[in-house]
C-alpha cells in the first residue's frame, strides 16, 4: 500500500519525495485465519465459550446460547465468571 509524499519548497516548487511501501501479508493473513476460526466456532453446534485471563466471559456462540437457554448479553452476573 503506498503512501507517496511530495516535498515542496517555499516557492511551492517540487524538491524531492518520498513513498513508503507497507507489506500487509501477515495482517491479511492472520485476518483469514481469525475469520477461518471465527466461522467455525458460530457453525458448531456445541457450547463454545470465551473468557479473558480475569475469569469474565467474553463471549459465547449460538450452541452456548441453546444449552444455557439465553443470548449472553442477558446472563446472569453470577454466569460472568463461570
Amino acid at each position: 500500500m503506498p503512501y507517496p509524499t511530495v516535498f515542496r519548497d517555499a516557492r511551492g516548487a517540487i524538491t524531492g519525495g518520498l513513498n513508503i511501501l507497507i507489506d500487509l501479508t501477515d495482517r491479511l493473513n492472520a485476518d483469514r485465519t481469525n475469520a477461518h476460526f471465527a466461522a467455525i466456532v458460530e457453525s458448531s453446534d456445541d457450547a463454545i465459550i470465551s473468557k479473558g485471563l480475569d475469569g469474565v466471559i467474553r463471549s459465547w456462540n449460538k450452541g452456548a446460547e441453546r444449552v444455557f437457554g439465553y443470548r449472553p448479553e442477558k446472563r446472569s452476573a453470577s454466569m460472568s465468571r463461570c
